[in-house]
Formats: C-alpha cells, sequence, structure tokens
C-alpha cells in the first residue's frame, strides 16, 4: 500500500481493523490521505494563518503557546511543520488522550492543520517515566479501539480487569471465566455472567435500573405480574395460558 507504520496504523482504524476493508484504500486513498490527516493539506500550505506556526515565520523562537523559547532540545514538530515546545504537545495529546472513551488520536496544535498525530511520535513525545501512566492509558485505547470493532475478541466484564477473551476459544460455550480476576462473561452480549436472563433482559434492566438500589423490586415489576386472588408475583415463561394459584 505504500504507507509507513504509522499511516497504516490509522488507515486500519478507519476500516475497523478489517483486512477485507483496506482493498477500499486503492480507489479512496487521495481522499482519505486529507480526511485522515496524513499529509498536510496542499490549501495550508499558503496560508499565512495557518503557517505563522513555522520556524521560518516565527524569527523570535517562541512556542506560540506557552511562549518559551524554541530550541534543539525543547522542540517538537510533525511533517506539516508547524513548531511547538514539548512540554506544549505532550499537554495537547494527554488532553486528547483523557477527554473522551478510547480516544487514541490527536491532531496538530495549530489552528486550521489537519495533520494527525502519528503512533511513533505519541510514544515518542510520551517517552519520559513521568508520562507513563499516560502512555499506558494510550495503548489501553488503542488496544480497546481494536478490540470494539472485532467481533471475535470480548473484554471481561469487570471493568477493572483488562483481560479479553478470543471467542473462538470458546466455541460451544457462551460465557467465559476470566483467568485474572474470575469473573464469568457473558460472549454474547459482553455483560457478566446472567443466566437464565436472556441477554435482551439484562441490557433492558441494566438501562432502566442501573443507578437504582432496590433493583430486586424494580425487576419484578417489570416482568412480573400480581396473581388476581393473592397479588403474588408471578411470572409466565411456557407452557399453557392456564395458571391456578395455589
Amino acid at each position: 500500500m505504500g504507507l509507513d507504520e504509522d499511516s497504516m496504523i490509522t488507515v486500519a482504524r478507519h476500516y475497523n481493523w478489517r483486512e477485507d476493508r483496506l482493498v477500499n484504500w486503492f480507489d479512496e486513498q487521495d481522499k482519505l490521505i486529507k480526511q485522515l490527516g496524513l499529509k498536510p493539506n496542499e490549501k495550508m500550505v499558503n496560508d499565512p494563518k495557518v503557517n505563522v506556526s513555522l520556524l521560518v515565520n516565527n524569527p523570535d523562537r517562541d512556542c506560540l503557546v506557552c511562549y518559551d523559547t524554541l530550541d534543539e532540545t525543547n522542540t517538537f514538530k510533525m511533517e506539516c511543520g508547524h513548531a511547538f515546545c514539548k512540554d506544549c504537545w505532550v499537554n495537547h495529546i494527554q488532553g486528547a488522550i483523557t477527554a473522551g472513551i478510547n480516544v487514541c488520536e490527536a491532531s496538530c496544535m495549530q489552528e486550521g492543520c489537519n495533520m494527525k498525530v502519528g503512533h511513533s511520535q505519541f510514544l515518542e513525545l510520551l517517552s519520559e517515566p513521568e508520562h507513563a501512566e499516560v502512555l499506558n492509558r494510550y495503548w489501553k485505547n488503542l488496544t480497546k479501539s481494536f478490540a470494539a470493532d472485532n467481533k471475535s475478541l470480548r473484554w471481561c466484564s469487570n471493568k477493572k480487569c483488562d483481560y479479553m477473551f478470543s471467542i473462538s476459544n470458546y466455541c460451544h460455550l457462551d460465557t467465559g471465566k476470566c483467568k485474572d480476576c474470575h469473573t464469568e462473561t457473558c460472549l454474547a452480549c459482553n455483560k457478566e455472567r446472567h443466566k437464565p436472563c436472556s441477554c435482551f433482559i439484562v441490557t433492558k434492566w441494566s438501562e432502566n435500573w442501573k443507578d437504582d438500589d432496590d433493583q430486586s423490586e424494580k425487576w419484578i415489576k417489570l416482568f412480573t405480574k400480581p396473581c388476581p386472588k393473592c397479588s403474588t408475583p408471578i411470572e409466565k415463561n411456557g407452557g399453557c395460558l392456564y395458571m391456578k394459584c395455589t
């Protein structure tokens, strides 16, 4: 495909990591190169407002975010050439990574620039020990973006656990048991094991009562009816239409 590693990862994410869809790249590459920020937009090159952070247009060598002096040791720029100090770049991508769920991308700091921060640039900017937590969050988000689009993988339903199941290893089972925390996960809906309830019932229950402490009472109200004779909650889940109060 003629792409470097950074561009390949970006394109793979665009196609939801699916090999069968990568063939579309050859028909869409001209459009996607701009859309995905793989190369600087041609219209941007001659725009003075966008190019104000190029070193050739910045004789004072000031970072245009914090106004610290730029030198060979603290300056970072991508292919677009927009230069800012490394501390501002780190703050920028840290804000991008922690701003949402499973975010693993960021754009150039220069307003109007379409370039995306590449995978290797994330690793370079977050290479110092003090950024280890943010780097770990980036790797976790990147992995989750891959797993979310891969129908053969499921995360452990324990939100504090990072274990992942490969469904092919459980081909005759509908649940998987985590080897780390021992939580049992439904491989159909990716929630904690809920037999004999169906995935639909569990999903509806969690949507309506996830913040309610008295879930048992709510479940009874939602899925049962009172007996017309004694008012005991009853659930009919099969058999004939005739029911007798005992």
